[in-house]
């Protein structure tokens, strides 16, 4: 990656890159981060493309080619963050710090497909309706069902995960995106999201709910009233 191209640019450009390949670029713009101070952000996508049969990526492990890219991020994050141990340019640059990379994968979504029935028979959309009772696939997982709910709220990619620690009921999330900001305020905009079978009353006390509140709940974790009391005190949205 030409670093002619990199060092004309400037705090909080988006490098992006949608042929990844082994991170060369991601590599570039690390590196020249930490050497000029410019912080920009970089965006690489890669294929799921098949690292060869026995190639030396595959003899160490990879399977696919992103999974070496994120490998190689990981490893110059580490090498930064050892150069600069110690020093003023590891504070004010931020090269160590690991927490800044998100390697994501491509998946199908966590919720049920509609297939419908095939004939207009009221007891079998009746048994179809039964199977949608909870709308997510079986396997799962809080955190990455978390990022699919952000995604369809509108959040980034870089936005922020928390565990709201009050909570001492139900594991619930905080998530906050940086460049979105509330109307009042001006703080940045976030939600919370808890995916336990049953929401206690505890929980709802300790997150001190307000209509520019949102909660994102499992519908299956609500009774009548709880849901009209939320719905009520807060931007109320259910799966």
């Amino acid at each position: 990656f030409p670093y002619t191209t990199l060092f004309r640019s400037e705090d909080g450009d988006i490098v992006l890159d949608f042929f990844g390949g082994s991170g060369t670029s991601a590599q570039a713009v690390l590196e020249a981060n930490t050497e000029d101070g410019v912080q920009r952000r970089l965006v690489m996508a890669q294929a799921n493309q098949p690292t060869a049969e026995g190639s030396v990526g595959r003899k160490a492990g990879y399977e696919t080619i992103a999974e070496i890219a994120a490998e190689r991020v990981r490893l110059v994050l580490k090498s930064l963050a050892a150069a600069a141990a110690g020093t003023l340019a590891s504070t004010a640059n931020g090269a160590g710090d690991a927490e800044g990379f998100r390697y994501f994968r491509l998946r199908e979504s966590h919720y049920k497909r509609w297939v419908g029935v095939t004939d207009a028979d009221a007891e079998k959309y009746v048994e179809a309706m039964a199977l949608y009772t909870d709308p997510l696939l079986p396997g799962w997982k809080p955190k990455d069902l978390l990022w699919e709910v952000a995604l369809k709220e509108g959040y980034a990619l870089h936005s922020r995960i928390e565990g709201v620690k009050e909570c001492k009921e139900n594991e619930v999330y905080k998530v906050t995106d940086p460049d979105r900001f509330a109307a009042a305020g001006g703080e940045a905009q976030s939600f919370y999201a808890c995916f336990d079978a049953k929401l206690a009353k505890a929980t709802i006390a300790a997150l001190k709910l307000t209509k520019d509140t949102t909660l994102v709940v499992r519908d299956a974790a609500l009774d009548d009233t709880l849901a009209a009391n939320l719905a009520l005190s807060c931007t109320l949205k259910t799966i």
